[in-house]
């Protein structure tokens, strides 16, 4: 992919996040990820994003800065939402 394509396919991507419609980003993910140093599947990461949302409902993914180097896109997010209930990091 072209760092244009990667840039919209980060996109797509957040934009999914955002409205938290996770079940669409079973088609964006592989079937295994690496998230924070540790492996988990994609219904695991899904799971995890459901946690964060259940206690920030309104919870946002903000780009800050994004640096691609294909294949990898790292992404700098600043993250808000407001504390409603206790979080269950799994």
């Amino acid at each position: 992919m072209s760092r244009d394509e990667l840039a919209a396919f980060y996109a797509s991507y957040n934009n999914i996040c955002n409205p938290h419609a996770f079940s669409e980003l079973m088609d964006l993910v592989g079937a295994h990820l690496v998230v924070n140093g540790k492996v988990c599947t994609a219904e695991e990461y899904v799971a995890d994003l459901h946690l964060v949302v259940d206690a920030f409902p309104d919870y946002e993914w903000a780009v800050q800065r994004l640096v691609i180097e294909d294949p990898w896109i790292s992404v700098h997010l600043k993250d808000s939402g407001t504390h409603i209930s206790p979080y269950a990091h799994r």
